[in-house]
């Protein structure tokens, strides 16, 4: 039951960090990027602003590392690859 509750308060937790981070990195980049100056954004502007999501996450999230990652893997999921 202890991890139930423990997974449960990790999924609020990071959710509401990465809500929080990309409010923070990445909404006024996209924002500018939408704005006037947008013409003026280069890629790096907006992949450090994911950048800086990534990083602060790992550094801030707590809780049950499985969910942690879950959470972020759901954030930014990654499609599998169709080379052919």
């Amino acid at each position: 039951m202890w991890q139930s509750k423990n997974a449960t308060l990790t999924r609020e937790f990071c959710n509401d960090l990465l809500i929080q981070l990309k409010q923070t990195h990445l909404d006024p980049v996209l924002k500018q990027l939408q704005g006037k100056g947008g013409s003026k954004l280069s890629f790096d502007d907006i992949i450090g602003g994911y950048n800086r999501i990534k990083d602060e996450y790992h550094n801030s999230a707590i809780g049950a590392k499985d969910v942690i990652a879950a959470v972020f893997s759901e954030f930014h999921p990654v499609s599998p690859r169709n080379d052919q």
